[in-house]
């Protein structure tokens, strides 16, 4: 994986080491730093990019193999973990299998000078993972350790808990229905249905000419439109099933939300019953069936989906993605069309498409960059465009709904994103 970012925010980790926190004691002057072997562990490229010292890196380097249940002999002789101590580093949302870092956030470090037993140090931060059809989920670590006079690291306690995502993402396929009954007697598990969706999916993609003729006929009257149907993709008519996925690994009293209507925006009861798969390791997936038109131009319809918070059944519905049955450009049309290793890519990186085609997500670093730049542009947000929503960002999408909607909100939704983006 090239395409990795990541940040360092550094501040006092605990009471217990905000006591003895010694200012101006430099993390790089530790006595002796174990050298770390790229073979240790898988990744590595993503570790050594953190502006950390190597003993940090060393300790990182042991969580991971801990929690991925794998051998931490090859950095026993730099690292240990206490039998004295507690390391809670596994739970039942953790299976690594197949999941490379994509990010390791460090938000917290203390350091603490021990006279006797050489540095006293604590990290906290995030470990996210992702695998190669773009599914990713995060778990918050925890670890104190202690760096002796001789150069040894021992880890006294450390911790791992599940961090899932406050605006997941989703995909989504349209394929024949046939197909998906004929093959759902071999589909188990999340994996096997993404891909099963991705080998028989029908591409919403509109070619080159097709994008032509399309922005042609959007130019004309309707009474010429009657005439030109020539312009438009051949309509496809049928039983089909679409399969949206969420890629992020939710919390199990959150909700995924499905509905089918002829409107843009995620209004009312949906036309259609979706069916919901829960899988056990923490994702879901929705299936929505039934006779369709694809790529008729006089009768679109909008699949929405939504993410609820918390297991209330008043809890606020957050609009995470919109589908269509029309053809779009390639440059608006992303979803409903096999990922494969671009796609995954992207959502490494961060890098997504223009606003407004799309609802964005502010937990996504490129949909967050966007979304500043946009409240820069109207004045309401004057910090730096680094695509991490933070405080100040959503101080200035409150400051944006108050002034523009009345709502004294730092939500964010399909209504607002289009008032800050026309």
């Amino acid at each position: 994986m090239n395409r990795l970012f990541s940040f360092i925010i550094v501040s006092t980790l605990s009471a217990l080491l905000s006591a003895c926190v010694t200012a101006g004691i430099n993390v790089d002057s530790a006595p002796v730093e174990p050298a770390f072997s790229s073979e240790d562990i898988a990744n590595t490229e993503v570790i050594g990019s953190l502006n950390l010292p190597g003993h940090a890196k060393v300790v990182l380097a042991a969580l991971l193999l801990e929690m991925r249940g794998q051998s931490t002999a090859g950095l026993k002789s730099a690292v240990k973990f206490s039998k004295d101590g507690e390391h809670d580093l596994r739970n039942s949302f953790t299976n690594y299998k197949g999941y490379d870092i994509a990010l390791i956030e460090i938000d917290q470090v203390g350091v603490a000078k021990q006279p006797k037993n050489g540095l006293d140090m604590a990290m906290g931060g995030v470990f996210t993972v992702m695998n190669d059809i773009g599914q990713t989920f995060s778990e918050r670590f925890f670890a104190d350790y202690v760096i002796n006079r001789n150069g040894t690291m021992v880890i006294r306690n450390s911790a791992a808990t599940p961090e899932f995502s406050e605006f997941p993402s989703v995909t989504g396929f349209f394929v024949k229905y046939e197909a998906l009954a004929a093959a759902a007697p071999k589909l188990n598990t999340f994996r096997d249905f993404f891909l099963f969706a991705m080998a028989n999916s029908i591409s919403m993609n509109a070619t080159e000419e097709e994008t032509r003729n399309i922005a042609q006929y959007d130019t004309l009257s309707f009474f010429d439109k009657l005439s030109r149907s020539d312009l438009l993709p051949k309509t496809m008519e049928g039983n089909f099933a679409f399969l949206c996925f969420a890629m992020d690994r939710m919390s199990p009293v959150d909700s995924l939300i499905v509905k089918v209507s002829k409107s843009k925006l995620p209004r009312g009861v949906s036309s259609t019953e979706p069916h919901f798969v829960d899988f056990p390791d923490g994702y879901r997936m929705a299936i929505v069936q039934g006779s369709a038109r694809l790529f008729d131009k006089m009768r679109p319809f909008y699949i929405h989906a939504l993410y609820k918070k918390g297991g209330s059944a008043s809890g606020t519905e957050q609009h995470i993605g919109t589908f269509s049955n029309q053809k779009l450009p390639a440059n608006i049309q992303r979803l409903s069309v096999p990922p494969g290793g671009e796609w995954v890519a992207e959502k490494l990186s961060g890098k997504m498409l223009a606003a407004p085609q799309r609802l964005l997500n502010p937990a996504d670093r490129g949909d967050a960059k966007l979304i500043q730049q946009a409240l820069a542009k109207q004045g309401f947000y004057t910090g730096k465009i680094d695509g991490l929503f933070g405080k100040g960002s959503q101080s200035a999408l409150r400051a944006f709904r108050k002034n523009a909607m009345g709502s004294d909100s730092a939500q964010w939704d399909m209504d607002v994103q289009n008032r800050l983006f026309n």
